[in-house]
């Protein structure tokens, strides 16, 4: 990692500059591109699928997990909130058709892609942590871009 370059946050925080995103989103851009014609091999390789298509049949297991979710106990859901989380079931694979209505090719998702997990050097970026990355629609790296900024 020390001939990765610098990490983006060091370039961004001291300034709170960001435009360093500016030439690192292009790079970024241009992998999900050119990994769209890849969406089947990253799939074999155990990529986690999370395209559209999918998202709606993981919706609802994912709230049957109710130890997890701590209803009504700390730092947990609340009765309330966990009913409005199962009344957005359809809501939730009408808005992942709408989405795909656009025909926007799913890719490989970062999941954290933030000023922390960049590397910048001479003009190239290194992206590190893939821990939780994930075949989904592209534009899902960029509420964690947006939240960093």
């Amino acid at each position: 990692m020390r001939d990765a370059g610098q990490r983006l946050r060091e370039i961004i925080r001291p300034t709170r500059d960001m435009s360093p995103w500016l030439s690192v989103l292009p790079l970024y851009a241009e992998l999900q591109i050119e990994l769209a014609q890849r969406v089947s091999d990253l799939l074999a390789l155990g990529v986690p699928d999370r395209r559209l298509s999918v998202l709606p049949t993981l919706y609802e297991p994912l709230l049957d997990d109710v130890d997890v979710l701590r209803i009504d106990q700390p730092a947990g859901v609340t009765s309330e909130q966990y009913r409005r989380l199962l009344d957005l079931s359809l809501r939730v694979a009408e808005l992942c058709e709408r989405l795909a209505d656009h025909r926007i090719p799913e890719s490989l998702n970062h999941g954290d892609l933030n000023d922390s997990n960049v590397f910048v050097s001479g003009g190239s970026s290194v992206f590190i942590d893939w821990g939780v990355g994930c075949v989904s629609h592209p534009f899902y790296s960029l509420r964690t871009v947006l939240v960093s900024a």
